[in-house]
């Protein structure tokens, strides 16, 4: 009778040490993949601003300096290499805190872009 009882405690044992090895490696494996989900997004930031910053340098390049055609080209280029620095030189968190505040300057515009991006994607995702 005792073995039949320390059998199944050495049983129970064994499955829980078991369980608790196995959440151990889930959580591991998602901590690493969360690790390489963030550095994939920061390197996407990085290569989206610096291809904004080039895009600004040819607009400059192909646009005539002068006028109102040569005016409005300087503003978006202008524009272009202060988002692509941006997006270059902030790091994600300090990204997430700028949009939270924008979130918090204007709720009812940001819920409504929060709409119109989730009908949109949804309605994407139906084709």
């Amino acid at each position: 009778m005792e073995t039949a009882t320390q059998a199944s405690g050495n049983t129970e044992q064994h499955l829980a040490q078991n369980a608790v090895q196995t959440l151990s490696d889930m959580t591991t494996k998602a901590q690493e993949l969360a690790s390489t989900l963030t550095e994939k997004a920061t390197d996407a930031a990085t290569s989206v601003g610096q291809s904004m910053s080039s895009f600004a340098g040819t607009i400059r390049h192909n646009t005539p300096a002068a006028g109102l055609v040569g005016s409005a080209a300087s503003t978006m280029a202008t524009q272009l290499e202060a988002a692509g620095s941006y997006l270059q030189d902030k790091s994600r968190e300090h990204m997430a805190h700028d949009v939270m505040e924008v979130i918090r300057r204007y709720p009812l515009q940001s819920l409504v872009i929060g709409f119109s991006l989730g009908y949109w994607w949804a309605r994407t995702a139906e084709r």
